[in-house]
């Protein structure tokens, strides 16, 4: 079963993949795009927090409910980076 520090460590971690992408792609984006992208920054990182509220208010069951509970939240996590990564891709595939 994962540990509130260790779903945080892994929210931490994804996110920061997402935005360090963002980041880099900022640098080299024309106006049209730069907005775009922080577009996708900026629900990331409210997604981060989001997720970081659910691990904070681990509601009291046993070990099933837990289980299930952490579950949610790390496919959440999973999906919603995997939109920000290809909503990021489709902005990159505009720009050429």
């Amino acid at each position: 079963m994962a540990s509130i520090r260790n779903a945080k460590k892994d929210i931490e971690h994804v996110t920061y993949l997402v935005v360090h992408d963002c980041m880099a792609h900022l640098e080299i984006a024309d106006e049209h795009t730069y907005q775009e992208v922080v577009k996708v920054l900026t629900k990331s990182v409210q997604k981060r927090n989001e997720l970081f509220a659910k691990v904070n208010n681990l509601p009291k069951a046993d070990k099933k409910t837990t289980r299930s509970y952490y579950r949610n939240i790390y496919k959440d996590l999973l999906d919603s980076s995997h939109q920000s990564f290809e909503q990021l891709s489709q902005i990159i595939g505009q720009k050429k």
